[in-house]
Order: structure tokens, then C-alpha cells, then sequence
């Protein structure tokens, strides 16, 4: 796999670079003197970005590299067949998407996210709604995504409020980001803790909004043929398992975030399942 990807960077050089002592430079950083392929090769994303980022090509020609080698990277034929490096490449591709492609970023590192949750991983560990999607890469977006505060609790530890997101295309212009419970009572207990204190506390907003659409995808085709009421009792169970996760639980769950989930419940991810349905 480690010749498949040098080839694939030498091959992007060759296509996108002006200064030939750009071609150069990468292959005294792969290669020995005698022609031989160094044994401490480091064929990650991030390190192949570093070596055109320090050329002096155009910023430009650097941008159409990066294009060039996410775009095969996060390919569905590459992410479905080829896995060595696979995690150190989504992480970077959250990290610094916005940096490398600018405004193209969020509908760009949309569709290459997509590829990775869809034909990357295991057949086996995905269920439920979103099993199209890899547990395994979901867990790892989910590690990046934060909230102002993931929920409040009572003194005994129960949940109290709920973190939101607001989509863009929910946005009012006019809306200031906050809807506050009315002093009416609800007959839903879950209801109430679900909607206390309704506003957006996700961030980074980009990659929140990228994830949020990828899952509302999913789970709007999962939905086709669905009548309302069934749409809106599994709205009512994620939702009840949000609202009744105590403390204890809560914190036990996000000690164990690095590793891949058989549910997100208690997570940001978890939450952005439930606003999907809520949809």
C-alpha cells in the first residue's frame, strides 16, 4: 500500500508542478542515493501536504495537489480497498480541510467524508438507520466534534438539557439562536429536558454541518415508505435516550470516545442523530 500511495504522489507531481526542483526535492524524501526506497517512508496525508506545502510552486498549483491527492485518498475505490493510513488521513482531512480549500470546503469535504463513512470499513459493525456508514469512522469524526457544554444536570444527575444544532437552512435571518421553554407545562417529561433550552452549541460549525447532512441523508432513505407515526416514535426513542442518560453514564461514555461505538447515545454525534429525526 506504501508503493501505491508514493506512486499516486509522484504521479499528482508530475501532472500539477512547475519547478522540477519540486519533483526533485520529493524524491530525495522518499529514496536513498543507490535508489533504494527509505525504510522510515511516512506516506500519511499530512506528510505528503508538507512536502508541497514547503515548495515554492504557486499557491495555486499547491491547491490543485491537495485536490488531487484527497480526492483519490477519499475515492470510493481507494477508501473500500486500501486502509493503511486511513485514520491518520480522516483526522487530517477534519483538521484542515477549511485551511487547504477555502470556501470549497464544506460541500468538497462533504462528498469526501461520504466516501470514507459509506465504502470504508467493515460490513458487520454497521446497523440501525446509518449502517450504510462506517461505526469506525464515525467514531472518529465524532472525537472532533465538541459542544458548549454537553449537557446540564441536577444534583442527582439527571439530565436537565440537551446540547442542539440549528442547521443553516433552518436559520431564520432574523432568528437570534436561541429558543427558550415556555412557562406552559409540557406533559412530556423528555420533552422538556429535550427542549429547554434550544440553541446551537456545536462547533466547529462546518464539520458539524457536514456530519448533520451526511446523517440526515441517511437517514431520510432509510424513512422512504414510513408513516409519521413510526418516523415519530423513533424520534421519541432516541430522543427518551438522551434525555434519561445520567451523569455517571454520560461521563463514562466520553471517556471511552476514541473507540467505536455500538451506540452514540450520550456523544455529540448522538445528538445530531436525534436533531436528523427531529427534521
Amino acid at each position: 500500500a506504501n508503493w501505491l500511495r508514493i506512486s499516486l504522489f509522484f504521479h499528482a507531481l508530475q501532472i500539477h508542478i512547475n519547478l522540477p526542483e519540486t519533483l526533485e526535492n520529493a524524491i530525495t524524501m522518499f529514496y536513498e542515493e543507490n535508489g533504494a526506497l527509505c525504510s522510515d517512508v511516512d506516506t500519511q496525508l499530512e506528510s505528503l501536504v508538507l512536502i508541497i506545502s514547503k515548495s515554492d510552486e504557486e499557491e495555486s498549483c499547491k491547491g490543485k495537489l491537495f485536490r488531487h491527492l484527497v480526492k483519490h485518498f477519499f475515492s470510493p475505490r481507494w477508501v473500500s480497498t486500501v486502509d493503511l493510513h486511513w485514520e491518520s488521513d480522516l483526522v487530517f482531512l477534519v483538521s484542515e480541510s477549511q485551511s487547504l480549500f477555502n470556501d470549497e470546503s464544506e460541500e468538497f469535504t462533504m462528498v469526501l467524508l461520504r466516501n470514507a463513512f459509506i465504502y470504508g470499513g467493515r460490513s458487520d459493525e454497521r446497523k440501525g438507520d446509518l449502517q450504510r456508514l462506517s461505526n469506525s469512522r464515525l467514531a472518529i469524526i465524532n472525537s472532533h466534534l465538541s459542544c458548549n457544554g454537553l449537557s446540564k444536570y441536577s444534583p442527582e444527575g439527571q439530565r436537565l438539557s440537551l446540547p442542539h444544532f440549528i442547521p443553516k437552512f433552518a436559520l431564520d435571518p432574523d432568528f437570534d439562536g436561541i429558543v427558550q421553554q415556555s412557562e406552559i407545562d409540557c406533559p412530556n417529561s423528555d420533552l422538556c429536558v429535550y427542549f429547554s433550552e434550544y440553541k446551537t452549541q456545536f462547533h466547529p460549525k462546518q464539520l458539524t454541518e457536514v456530519v448533520f447532512q451526511i446523517v440526515l441523508e441517511e437517514i431520510m432513505r432509510k424513512s422512504e415508505g414510513k408513516s409519521s407515526e413510526g418516523l415519530f416514535l423513533a424520534f421519541m426513542r432516541d430522543m427518551e435516550l438522551e434525555t434519561t442518560l445520567s451523569k455517571l453514564e454520560s461521563t463514562r461514555i466520553l471517556r471511552t470516545a476514541s473507540t467505536a461505538f455500538d451506540s452514540f447515545v450520550g456523544t455529540p454525534l448522538g445528538m445530531l442523530i436525534v436533531e436528523a429525526r427531529l427534521v
